[in-house]
C-alpha cells in the first residue's frame, strides 16, 4: 500500500473517530441537560406542595381558631338558656289559711253569769251558802262564793271554804267540777256542789 493511501486511511479513521467523540459528548451532554431538568422540574413542584402543606397547616390554624368562637358561642349560648331558667324560677303559693279549718266544739252551756244558793246539813243544822260563775265556752272564768251561814261555827267553816276553794273552780269546766274537802271544811264544799249543779241547769244551751 503506497504511502498516500495510508494517509487518506489516517485522516478517514481520524475523521470518523472525531465524529464519534462528538455523538458521544452529546450524548451525554443531552442526558446531562435532561438529569438537570428533571432535578429543577421535580424541586420546583416540592416547594409548591410545601408551601400547599403550609397553606393547608395555615388554612387548618386558620380553621382551628375559627372554631373557637363558634364554641364559645354555643357556650354562651348554653350560658344564656342556663341564666334564663334560672332567673324564671316557678313561684308556688300556697294559702295556708285557706286551708287551715280551725275545729269549734259546740258549747253545752251559754256564756254569762249565774247565781244559785245550795245547802248541807251541819251540827248546828242546815246551813246555806251562796254561789256565783261566770261561763264562757263552758269554762268558770270567775266565781265568787256569798256566806250565809247561822251558826258561828258553820260561818268559820265557809270562810275557810271561801279562801281557798278558787284554785279548785276557776279555769275549769263546770261539768268536771266536783269538790271535797277545802281548806279544812268538809261540809261546806257539799253546799257548794249543789249550788253548781242547779247553776248547771240554768245554763244548759
Amino acid at each position: 500500500m503506497s504511502s498516500e493511501e495510508n494517509k487518506t486511511k489516517e485522516g478517514r479513521l481520524t475523521k470518523a473517530f472525531s465524529i464519534y467523540a462528538l455523538v458521544v459528548v452529546g450524548v451525554f451532554g443531552l442526558l446531562g441537560y435532561a438529569v438537570n431538568s428533571a432535578s429543577s422540574s421535580a424541586n420546583p413542584n416540592s416547594s409548591a406542595d410545601t408551601s400547599g402543606a403550609d397553606n393547608s397547616n395555615t388554612q387548618a390554624s386558620t380553621d382551628t381558631s375559627g372554631a373557637t368562637p363558634i364554641s364559645n358561642a354555643s357556650n354562651s349560648s348554653k350560658n344564656e338558656t342556663t341564666a334564663t331558667n334560672s332567673v324564671a324560677p316557678k313561684t308556688v303559693s300556697t294559702n295556708t289559711s285557706a286551708n287551715t279549718n280551725t275545729t269549734k266544739t259546740s258549747s253545752v252551756y251559754k256564756d254569762g253569769t249565774y247565781s244559785s244558793q245550795g245547802s248541807y246539813g251541819s251540827p248546828a243544822g242546815t246551813e246555806s251558802i251562796g254561789v256565783s260563775v261566770t261561763l264562757k265556752n263552758d269554762i268558770v272564768v270567775s266565781s265568787s262564793v256569798t256566806n250565809e251561814a247561822g251558826d258561828h261555827t258553820s260561818s268559820r267553816y265557809q270562810n275557810m271554804f271561801i279562801g281557798s276553794y278558787q284554785p279548785y273552780v276557776v279555769g275549769k269546766k263546770i261539768s268536771t267540777i266536783n269538790l271535797g274537802v277545802v281548806g279544812g271544811s268538809s261540809l261546806t264544799p257539799a253546799g257548794f256542789n249543789q249550788a253548781l249543779q242547779k247553776i248547771e241547769a240554768q245554763a244548759k244551751a
